[in-house]
This record gives C-alpha cells, sequence and structure tokens, in this order.
C-alpha cells in the first residue's frame, strides 16, 4: 500500500513540477518568437533600404551590384558584365577620396571606371554624376598617388590604371559657383524635396500635433509637443492655459522640484517647454525647476543624456545654475562640457550606450555644444568638427542616416543650431538628397512621420520630433533663432491654476512589490518614469509595430513594462509551485522513516 502511495505522489510532484514550468518556458518562447519577429523586421527594414538605394544607382557598377541571383547568371548581365569590365583593357579604374575645406574627409574612397584616354575633367563628371557638388574641380587640390600636384590640369591630364587621387576642395573652388537666383522669403529651395510639398506635410503635421496635444489632454509628458507648436507660434491660448493648469496640479502632487529621482531630463524637458511659452521656470508656483539641476551628482545618474540636456535646457535662456547646497558637487558649464566631451569616441561622433557612435546621440551632443563652438574654446572647436565630418561620412546616397525618421529630425535640428544649412552644405547634401529629403520619406499621408519606413503607422514620437525638426528649419530659414535658442523670449511669472484632485493627467505609478516600476525613454525624447508611468501614453509612444533603431530601440521601454508586468504575474505562481513541491518532499520523509 505504501508502495502504491509513492508511486501516485511521485506523479504528482512530476505534473506539479511540469506546471510550474510551464509559465516560464511559455515566457521563454514567446521572446524567441519575439526576438525572431524582431530579426525578420529588421532584415524587411535592411531589404527595403537597399531596394531603395539600388533602384536610384545609375553607374554600370552598381546596376551589376543590384542585379538579382538570377539575373547574375544569364548571359551579358549582373556579375558577368561587372566581370567582363575588370579584364577589358580599354577601361582603367582609379580610387578617388574628396576633402572638404577644412581637411576633413567627404567621400571615402571611391571606384570609377572610366575608358582608357579619358581626361582626370571627365573622370570628375563620373564621380559627380550621382552627386551633383556644386564646386569647379579645376581649382581643387589634387594628390595623385601621394604626389600633390596643386598645378595640375584636368582637363589635360589622364589618371593611370589603379591611380589613388585625393581632392582637396579649397575655397576658391567653392566661392567661385555662381550665385542662385534670388527667391521670396516664402519660397524655400530643396535639394529635391517641393518646397510646396513640404510646406503642406509642416501645415498637416502641425494639425496632427495639436490633435495629439489634445488627445493627451495636455498632461505632463506633452512637452515636445508644446515646444513645436510654441515654437512656430501655432500654440492656443486656451491650449496653452490647459497645459499650463495641468503642470501646476502635477507639481502640486509631486510636491517636489525633482520630477524624476534618476532622470534629471525630464526637468530639463520640462523647463524648455515652459520656457518656449515665455514662463519663468524658477518659480512655477514657488517650485523651481533649476535647482535639481545644480547637483553635478544627480545630472550623471542618467548617463550622456544628463548632461547633454541640462546643457541645453540651462542655454536656453541662459539661466544661471543655482547654488547646489552643503555635501552636493556643485554643476557648472564648464564641467558638464567637460564631461560630455570626454565621452566622444575616436571616429568623432557619440553614443547613448555601447561603443559605437549613433547619429542620433551625436546630434543632441552638437545641440548642445553650438553655444559653445567658435567662440574661442579649440577643444570644442575641434570635437564639433571631428564629429561633423563623422556625421557626413554616414550619410548614404539617398541623403539618409539611418533606417528612423527620428536620426533625420535631430541631423535637422543639430545643422541649424550650428547655422549650417542642411539642404545646402555640400557635406550633407548626397547627389540631390538630403536630411530633409531623406525625412519626407518617413511623412504619412494626412499629417505625421512613421517611426520607419517599414512601418506604415504614424509614430507619435516620431512626428513630434518631425515637427518641431521642420520648425527648427523654418526659424533657420527665416533668420529667426534657432529651436532652443530662447534668449529672445521675455519671462512672465507663471499662472497656471493647481487642481488638488488633478495629477497633471498622468496616472500613478504602477507599483511592483512595493516598487515603482514603468517605461523610461532616457534619452529625454519623453521621460516616462516615476509618476508618469501610464500604460496608453507608454503604447502610444512605443508601439509595438515599430522595429530598433540602428543605436536607440523604440520598444525598448515598452517591452522591459511588459516583461515586468508578466513576471509579476508568473512568479506567485513559481513560488506556489516550489513551496508545494517542497512540502510534499518533506511529507514523503517523514513518511518514510515512520515505515523504517
Amino acid at each position: 500500500m505504501v508502495l502504491h502511495m509513492r508511486k501516485i505522489i511521485s506523479v504528482l510532484i512530476a505534473l506539479i513540477m511540469v506546471m510550474s514550468a510551464a509559465p516560464v518556458f511559455a515566457e521563454e518562447v514567446q521572446q524567441t518568437e519575439e526576438a525572431s519577429n524582431e530579426g525578420v523586421k529588421s532584415e524587411k527594414v535592411v531589404e527595403e533600404s537597399t531596394q531603395q538605394v539600388q533602384e536610384e544607382a545609375e553607374t554600370p557598377s552598381a546596376s551589376a551590384e543590384s542585379s538579382s541571383p538570377s539575373e547574375s547568371s544569364s548571359p551579358g548581365t549582373g556579375k558577368e558584365e561587372t566581370q567582363k569590365q575588370t579584364v577589358d583593357p580599354e577601361l582603367y579604374t582609379v580610387e578617388i577620396t574628396l576633402y572638404d575645406v577644412d581637411e576633413n574627409k567627404l567621400e571615402e574612397k571611391e571606384e570609377i571606371q572610366f575608358d582608357k584616354g579619358m581626361t582626370l575633367e571627365k573622370v570628375m563628371e563620373l564621380f559627380n554624376e550621382e552627386r551633383n557638388y556644386e564646386i569647379i574641380w579645376e581649382k581643387c587640390k589634387y594628390i595623385i598617388n601621394d604626389i600633390e600636384d596643386e598645378k595640375i590640369d584636368i582637363k589635360e591630364y589622364m589618371p593611370e590604371q589603379g591611380d589613388f587621387i585625393e581632392i582637396r576642395i579649397t575655397a576658391e573652388a567653392v566661392s567661385g559657383v555662381p550665385e542662385q537666383e534670388e527667391i521670396c522669403e516664402e519660397e524655400i529651395q530643396l535639394a529635391a524635396v517641393d518646397p510646396k510639398k513640404l510646406e503642406k506635410v509642416y501645415n498637416n503635421t502641425k494639425k496632427t500635433i495639436a490633435g495629439m496635444g489634445a488627445s493627451f489632454e495636455w498632461a505632463f509628458t506633452s512637452e515636445w509637443i508644446v515646444l513645436g507648436l510654441a515654437r512656430s507660434g501655432k500654440l492656443s491660448e486656451a491650449d496653452a492655459k490647459k497645459y499650463c493648469d495641468r503642470i501646476a496640479a502635477y507639481l502640486k502632487n509631486k510636491n517636489s522640484e525633482t520630477l524624476n529621482s534618476n532622470i534629471s531630463s525630464d526637468n530639463s524637458r520640462l523647463i524648455l517647454s515652459l520656457t518656449a511659452l515665455g514662463y519663468d521656470p524658477t518659480d512655477i508656483n514657488g517650485y523651481n525647476l533649476l535647482n535639481p539641476l545644480a547637483d553635478m551628482e544627480y545630472i550623471m545618474k542618467q548617463g550622456l543624456s544628463g548632461p547633454v540636456w541640462a546643457l541645453i535646457a540651462l542655454d536656453s535662456h541662459n539661466y544661471q545654475i543655482p547654488e547646489a547646497g552643503t555635501n552636493k558637487i556643485q554643476t557648472t558649464r564648464e564641467g558638464l562640457v567637460s564631461s560630455v566631451l570626454s565621452k566622444q569616441f575616436k571616429e568623432g561622433g557619440w553614443a547613448f550606450s555601447g561603443t559605437k557612435s549613433d547619429v542620433d546621440m551625436t546630434c543632441m551632443v552638437l545641440q548642445a555644444l553650438a553655444p559653445y563652438y567658435m567662440k574661442g574654446d579649440n577643444t570644442v572647436d575641434s570635437a564639433v568638427a571631428k564629429a561633423l565630418a563623422w556625421l557626413s561620412s554616414t550619410q548614404k546616397a539617398d541623403g539618409s542616416f539611418t533606417s528612423s525618421s527620428e536620426s533625420h529630425s535631430q541631423v535637422i535640428v543639430a545643422l541649424t543650431r550650428l547655422g549650417i544649412d542642411p539642404e545646402k552644405d555640400v557635406r550633407f547634401v548626397k547627389g540631390e538628397n538630403s536630411a530633409l529629403d531623406a525625412l519626407m520619406k518617413f511623412y504619412v499621408s494626412g499629417g505625421g512621420f512613421k517611426h520607419v519606413s517599414a512601418n506604415a503607422t504614424l509614430n507619435s514620437l516620431a512626428t513630434q520630433q518631425g515637427y518641431y525638426a521642420l520648425t527648427a528649419y523654418y526659424r533657420f530659414k527665416n533668420n529667426m533663432s534657432p529651436l532652443f535658442d530662447m534668449s529672445d523670449i521675455l519671462l512672465i511669472k507663471f499662472s497656471g491654476i493647481a487642481n488638488i484632485n488633478d495629477n497633471g493627467g498622468v496616472s500613478k505609478p504602477v507599483s511592483i512589490s512595493g516598487k515603482a516600476v514603468g517605461s523610461t525613454r532616457a534619452l529625454g525624447y519623453l521621460a516616462l518614469g516615476e509618476g508618469s508611468t501610464d500604460e496608453n501614453l507608454i503604447k502610444e509612444n512605443f508601439s509595438t509595430g515599430n522595429s530598433k533603431q540602428d543605436a536607440l530601440s523604440q520598444e525598448e521601454a515598452y517591452n522591459e513594462y511588459v516583461k515586468s508586468v508578466r513576471l509579476a504575474k508568473t512568479l506567485p505562481w513559481i513560488y506556489i509551485a516550489i513551496g508545494a513541491v517542497a512540502l510534499i518532499g518533506i511529507i514523503l520523509l517523514l513518511r518514510s522513516r515512520r515505515t523504517e
């Protein structure tokens, strides 16, 4: 009888252990499926991007590379044609590297194939065929096979097979370009985008942005919406009043000048939106939002984005940094700039994380360093020049930098902040394509932008950034102060009314085991952290249909939130199963001792 009982109990133990492992196994399967789906999405984005570049390519070598495997095997096409060109004794190949006026590399080594006996002038026409640089090539400096010859006549000189040609653009070669005809102020001449189309995109996106603000009920976390509309002069007084009342209510409930204990960009972001509205952030119904930024240790908790956005916020109206107080490290502008410069990579860029430069973070750093550029600090000047050279080298033939629209928004804001025209500067126009042209490829009909080209749905964060990027561009073209330079605004006392029953339109933090958890966009785009973990807002800004950016993940924060909630639901069952197994083990042990 005892033996039968033991067998039955052993079967029960096995069943319980299988049931307890099921949630964990299901979790692993789900994560594997999600990773697989993410991989498929990423491959799809890469394939579409590659296909787009291939379709636009016009040179014989590009056409050969874009041929499909089946085409390559057919006579006279694909790889077979490329091979014929390579062995053709009537064709030569040279490598050309292009540098700008400041000796920064504009183009990596580019192989150009040409007919034997062709002059260097004709070779340069082939080189410039897809680029359309407005440069007088005969006035450039040429270094051929490491031998410098400034007096070379490109109309007479005939390159040899395998020559290495370095071209350095001179000031004379650029300034000698005939000036374009003057155009009216309202008409903006773009590299490829129709000015009327751009204006339509801008106006339609404005309507979408205003609708987003209304859907969020102008709650805290609507800062980029408010900033874009305020800096474009399109925010109504009624909506501004709703937002101010919401901020007053949020601070009243928070009862703290520190909006997030680990993310200083929450304060920086709110300082920017309030400054854009013309309100003094040092006295928001008695709260001074600058006080937390006086503590350098607090700012550095967030990593690189902490000092970057602190600089942007502090310099938006040349705010004086408050005293940090005892037992705190005093924040200084010099200290913030130094901490940012120390994190620059050898190739010239910066990164939110990892050891490889990314476009988004590099552009945000450039926005932060802009007020210190060309002001006598050689260290800053050198860092900015190096970053611009790296940024130019990452731009592709279609004008794009990455597979996400947000990257191009940050490029536009950074360049205009530095006084660089993103659609005319030769460093940032490849062929006839600029960052503005690339951004337009992410436009969603009706107004707004998607995150990646493979995703046809409008994305809230991409739309917010796209709109304020266009605002930055239009301000630049109309000789107005840059997007984040609000020194021209006269600040007045904050007038928001605090409603004790309102938490600024933001739900209370979701708690698990007494610890507040949620989603955090640490880059300062949209921080959803303590006090702002509303699931609907997270889903709106971290759409599950989006794929990852090159260096950033739109979904990462939302996925972490989902995992934490899912784990909270799974853990109790795991604990129950472990406890049941332990209890049964003890019972079996006691029974075996009794029988002995």
